[in-house]
Order: structure tokens, then C-alpha cells, then sequence
């Protein structure tokens, strides 16, 4: 984030977020991931100032494990218990400044290890921001998140979730690690979660945004240079968790109240609209 911009677009887009918001009324968490996921803010009402203050701490630094961060939203929604036939909307915003880079398995090395690893995408070593580890794999504790020595594992070969046994390589990694965001965001949908996901910096996947805010991928936002308020705008009497990026990358897990025909309003508005942060994709998928 430091590199491509993300950083310096970050703040200011998750101040101008939390306006939108009733911090007396509406319930807001804070996840943040980069090599690790983290509850920074637990799901709750008078978020403002904790996830300002959370905001103000963060350091950018770490790889973008994505998945955990899904993961994490996914669970401090569905923390709140919501009453037969109520008019509550679930939604999750997804931040990021690169493409998903970082996966968790168990592997030979050749002791049987559970480690994260990648830490690095394609684009991401193609501008030279990785360093020069072996096959640019980078090993992760699964615990505390710290890079290990180069040495920490000598394994070749990772179990895909996507195809099985492959090679250890920085793009078979950064694909699988897209591929198990995906999945975990369409269990989100499964569970009629509303996602929608951004793009900061200029080392994005729009493809993988697009995915991940709607499955098969939708339109709804277009690249542009400028960020369109009215379709950036939460609806209103929304009840959210939103989730920060502990280092690098940002995510958003909301629930909210609204209306059926202004949810259909606000969906119809932006479908005629531009709308980015430089690059940005957003549906409202998984919407009822």
C-alpha cells in the first residue's frame, strides 16, 4: 500500500465511509488483514471513534491474505442474531490494494509444517517490490504473521484448493489464494450477504474485484478517475461492520436496514453511474 497509493487514498476513504453511518444506532466492526486477519473493533454500536483511533494505528506493512479477512467478516456478521421477518440487510465491503497473494496450508518441509505463505503477486514482483526469496515464496507463522527465514520450508509442491498437488510458485499461490477468497465470498452470498469490493492503488486485479463483489461478474461500476458519491454512498439505516486494513489491504463487513423499493432505487442509480477509487468494482449481489 506504501508503494502503490493505497495508503495514502486509505484514511481519508474510511473516514468519509463512517459518516454515512448512525453511530448511536447502527453496528460496525473492524477487521484488518494483511498476513494475518484481525478483530480490531468487534461488531458493535458507537464504532466511530474506536475505528477512527484503529485507523490512526495502522501500519502498512505485510502480504494480503484475503481469505482470512472474508473469513473474519463473515463471522462478526453473523455474531448478530436478527428476528424472524425483520428488514435487515447484511452487506460487506472489501478493500484491497493488490491481488489476494497468501495462503494457509500444511506443508512438507519436510517436516510437516502449517505455514501462510506467498506474500507476493505477479504484478507485485514484476515492479520489483518482492525481494528476491526462493521462487518468490515468502513463509509466514500462521500465529503471529512474522516472515520466517528463507529456510523455514523447502517444500516444492502445495495442495490447491482449486487442483490439487501443484508446484509451489508465486502465480499458482496468488491464483489459489483468489480462488479461496471467491469461495468464501460466495458462501457470504449464500447466506444473502451483500458484498461489494474496491480497489486502491494501481497494482489491482478488476477482474478478481469483480468476482469477489458478484459471481458471475457484473458491471455495475465502472473504472474512472473520480469517486462518484452518490453510488459510493451506503444506503441509508445502515447497520455495518467494516473492517480496516491492519497493514495493507482494508475490508468492510455492514449490516443494514433499508427498504426494498430503496435498495432497488440506490441498485438502479448506480447502475447508470460511474463510480471508483481509481479502480473499483461493486455490486449489489447477494442482495434480496
Amino acid at each position: 500500500m506504501n508503494l502503490n497509493g493505497g495508503a495514502q487514498a486509505l484514511p481519508s476513504a474510511v473516514d468519509n465511509f463512517l459518516t454515512y453511518f448512525d453511530n448511536a444506532n447502527d453496528q460496525v466492526a473492524d477487521v484488518s488483514y494483511a498476513s494475518l486477519a484481525s478483530v480490531d473493533v468487534p461488531i458493535q454500536t458507537n464504532f466511530v471513534t474506536p475505528i477512527t483511533n484503529a485507523v490512526g494505528r495502522m501500519a502498512y506493512v505485510g502480504a494480503t491474505y484475503s481469505q482470512s479477512a472474508l473469513l473474519a467478516g463473515q463471522t462478526q456478521i453473523n455474531k448478530i442474531v436478527v428476528a424472524p421477518g425483520a428488514n435487515v440487510v447484511k452487506v460487506a465491503v472489501f478493500f484491497t490494494d493488490g491481488w489476494a497473494n497468501t495462503v494457509q496450508n500444511t506443508l512438507n518441509c519436510p517436516k510437516s509444517t502449517l505455514l501462510n505463505f506467498g506474500g507476493c503477486s505477479p504484478p507485485e514482483s514484476a515492479a520489483n517490490w518482492c525481494g528476491n526469496p526462493p521462487s518468490n515464496i515468502f513463509w509466514m507463522d500462521p500465529n503471529s504473521g512474522n516472515t520466517l527465514n528463507n529456510s523455514a520450508c523447502n517444500a516444492t509442491q502445495f495442495l490447491s484448493q482449486q487442483y490439487g498437488n501443484e508446484q509451489l510458485t508465486q502465480l499458482n499461490v496468488a491464483n489459489d489464494a483468489m480462488y479461496r477468497a471467491l469461495q468464501v465470498a460466495n458462501n457470504m452470498r449464500a447466506q444473502n450477504i451483500v458484498i461489494y469490493s474496491i480497489g486502491l492503488g494501481d497494482k489491482i486485479s478488476q477482474a478478481f474485484l469483480q468476482q469477489i463483489a458478484n459471481d458471475p461478474a457484473s458491471s455495475t461500476f465502472k473504472q474512472t478517475r473520480q469517486w462518484d458519491r452518490r453510488c459510493s454512498r451506503p444506503p441509508p439505516r445502515i447497520c455495518k461492520a467494516s473492517f480496516r486494513p491492519l497493514p495493507r489491504r482494508f475490508s468492510c463487513v455492514c449490516r443494514s436496514r433499508m427498504s426494498e423499493s430503496a435498495k432497488m432505487q440506490w441498485s438502479a442509480h448506480c447502475s447508470r453511474r460511474e463510480s471508483t477509487t481509481a479502480n473499483a468494482r461493486g455490486t449489489e449481489s447477494g442482495a434480496s
